[in-house]
């Protein structure tokens, strides 16, 4: 990891980091890993944490893990943002997590009801 970004910061690139959620019922733990992970490296912009695969969370599960990983990590001073798909987000996270979180929303055919205010991931 530590190879890989300074090689991008020397060639330009800004440097981003992000957590893919798993589905394990211990937001907090793959919190502390992933800052572990990331802790001594430079970002150029927020934390994102990726949750998808909506076969994999019921509702109440999603919303619990993102709540509960973005409560951890911005506890100790980072700033988060979500990114997900567009259903996964409409149906299980819309007005059930921060509404303040930067959101990048993937949809390969609908324009996000939020856009341009969100950043869309749109290929």
């Amino acid at each position: 990891l530590q190879y890989r970004a300074s090689h991008a910061i020397g060639a330009g690139f800004k440097i981003g980091y992000y957590h893919f959620a798993d589905n394990t019922g211990q937001p907090e733990q793959e919190a502390q890993h992933f800052l572990n992970q990331i802790n001594a490296l430079h970002s150029d912009t927020v934390l994102w944490l990726d949750i998808e695969n909506e076969s994999n969370w019921t509702k109440q599960q999603a919303v619990d893990y993102v709540n509960r990983f973005v409560t951890y990590v911005q506890a100790r001073g980072y700033k988060m943002g979500l990114y997900s798909g567009l259903s996964l987000y409409y149906e299980y996270l819309y007005g059930n997590i921060p509404n303040d979180l930067p959101l990048w929303l993937a949809s390969y055919g609908r324009q996000p009801l939020q856009y341009p205010n969100v950043s869309w991931q749109y290929s």
